[in-house]
């Protein structure tokens, strides 16, 4: 919760923080804080934060999680992250996940494949989400994707949901965020990519989810120098549906996407930064596949 303009104390920052009380520094604790607020709908974010973020397509706005920042903490990296450091500083901030800001389900993708009566139906989803930095913009991409998978072919159709959860139909390579350098502000200059997976399953004639999350295509999943090489991930789900007519199958995988990253200064050599700053981007796949209706002896 945010804390209060008064009565502050190393009790109350160690609470927001989730970490002991015990041997805190005011200096350490000011002098190292990431600050990720996330703005509503497709608004830039608050130039108090460390570098600011806008999310064409992050989900709705009441399921995104980040920091919560005010004029007391200063501009960027100034004020709270600069001697002379003062409690009052941290009065109106809510630092969230500390280190972490995640958008709500940004994308989801859906394939629905219908065949005439077949044993074998091979249906699936396949996305590419990346990041690249141009300048000092940093730039979240969600590909429509198309992939040849043994007698048939994995594709699927993204929809991007914005603050109001409102879906918009996406083709082709689909800027989906950013990170942008304001007043003040420092954005990074390495990433390393992870993810976590919260939902894999299967039914019907899908035995799991089929979900398979590799390398992006032409890319990597980390560097110490961003630029225009792509940074990412390409995910896959479904696979081969086996049963008879009268078959409806379902594929679920669901993951947060994490981009961890590093480089952000706040030219406070005795304090430096928090080391990661993680940008988490939740991307759903689901797939339908009927084997039709009528007798086929399989």
């Amino acid at each position: 919760m945010t804390i209060a303009s008064s009565n502050i104390g190393f009790s109350t920052i160690a609470s927001e923080k989730a970490i002991s009380t015990s041997n805190l520094s005011l200096a350490s604790l000011s002098g190292g804080q990431l600050k990720l607020p996330m703005a509503n709908d497709q608004g830039a974010s608050s130039q108090y934060g460390t570098f600011t973020q806008t999310w064409t397509y992050g989900g709705s706005n009441g399921s995104r999680s980040s920091s919560t920042v005010a004029s007391a903490q200063g501009q960027g990296v100034t004020g709270l992250n600069q001697g002379s450091y003062a409690m009052s500083e941290w009065a109106g901030f809510d630092p969230g996940s500390d280190t972490t800001a995640t958008t709500g389900t940004a994308i989801l993708t859906t394939q629905n494949t219908q065949s005439s009566p077949a044993c074998f139906v091979p249906a699936g989803c396949v996305n590419d989400i990346y990041c690249q930095k141009s300048g000092n913009t940093i730039t979240f991409y969600v590909t429509k994707t198309t992939t040849s998978v043994g007698q048939g072919y994995f594709s699927g159709t993204p929809v991007g949901y914005n603050g109001a959860n409102s879906g918009t139909t996406l083709s082709g390579t689909t800027a989906i965020g950013t990170i942008t350098l304001g007043t003040n502000q420092s954005v990074p200059t390495a990433c390393s990519m992870s993810y976590t997976t919260t939902l894999s399953t299967g039914s019907g004639g899908f035995f799991g989810s089929g979900g398979n999350v590799s390398t992006v295509s032409g890319g990597s999943t980390a560097t110490s120098n961003l630029g225009s090489t792509k940074i990412g991930y390409r995910v896959r789900s479904g696979g081969q549906s086996e049963g008879g007519p009268g078959t409806n199958s379902t594929a679920r995988f669901q993951n947060t996407f994490k981009f961890n990253f590093t480089g952000m200064s706040s030219g406070n050599s005795s304090f430096p930064l928090m080391t990661t700053a993680t940008i988490g981007i939740k991307l759903n796949q689901v797939t339908f596949a009927s084997h039709g209706s009528g007798f086929l002896s399989c």
